[in-house]
C-alpha cells in the first residue's frame, strides 16, 4: 500500500519535473554552459514524454551544442546599465524639446532604470 502511495505521489509531481528540466535547459542553451550526456538524455526523456514542437526542438538544439560545442552561438554581449544620470538628462531632453523620439528615450531609459533597481533589491 505504501509502495503506490510513493509511486502516485511521484506521479503526481511528473509535469513539475519536466517543467524544472525545460527551464535548466534552456537556461544552459541560453547562457552557454557546458551541456553534459545528461542533460541530452533529459532532453530526449522530456520530448519523449511530452512530444511539443517547443520540446523536441529543444531535444534537438541540446543535441547538437552537445556534439559540436564550437557551433554554439556566443553569449550574448553585457548590456549597459542605465544610470540615474542618464534617465535625468533624458527627462531634461524630453522636456526641452518634448518630440515623440525623445519622450520615447525617456521612457525606455526611465523603464529600464526602475527594472535594474527591482533586480538589484
Amino acid at each position: 500500500m505504501r509502495d503506490r502511495l510513493n509511486a502516485y505521489e511521484q506521479d503526481a509531481t511528473a509535469h513539475i519535473d519536466l517543467r524544472t528540466t525545460a527551464t535548466s535547459l534552456r537556461a544552459k542553451l541560453r547562457n552557454g554552459d557546458e551541456l553534459t550526456e545528461k542533460d541530452v538524455r533529459d532532453a530526449w526523456r522530456l520530448a519523449k514524454l511530452n512530444a511539443s514542437i517547443d520540446n523536441v526542438s529543444l531535444y534537438s538544439q541540446v543535441k547538437k551544442a552537445q556534439e559540436n560545442p564550437s557551433e554554439r552561438p556566443p553569449a550574448a554581449p553585457e548590456v549597459a546599465k542605465v544610470t540615474g544620470e542618464d534617465v535625468e538628462a533624458a527627462r531634461a531632453a524630453a522636456q526641452a524639446n518634448p518630440s515623440s523620439q525623445n519622450i520615447a528615450r525617456f521612457s525606455t531609459a526611465k523603464r529600464e532604470y526602475t527594472a535594474q533597481i527591482e533586480a538589484s533589491e
